[in-house]
């Protein structure tokens, strides 16, 4: 099966997926819930947050992963993700 790549929306993190996520793994999925810059556990600063910033932060993880995933966004999660189609 392809990794999945969950994506959160705004004011969240890839903790919001925690309760879905082993679920996705019981069925064999490899999944990723990565935290968009600014959010979660990242650090940057609110004022620095930018659609590019999300994307480029994706394209990193994608790149990384070096495998067709498949890609889920929740809200801002998924206007994000429809930047890399």
């Amino acid at each position: 099966m392809q990794p999945m790549v969950l994506v959160h929306g705004a004011w969240h993190g890839g903790w919001c997926w925690e309760q879905l996520t082993p679920l996705l793994e019981k069925a064999g999925f490899k999944v990723y819930a990565p935290d968009l810059p600014g959010h979660g556990q990242g650090n940057m600063a609110a004022n620095r947050v930018s659609l590019k910033r999300y994307v480029d932060s994706l394209t990193k993880l994608l790149r990384e992963i070096d495998e067709p995933v498949t890609l889920v966004g929740h809200s801002m999660g998924g206007f994000v993700i429809s930047q890399l189609a």
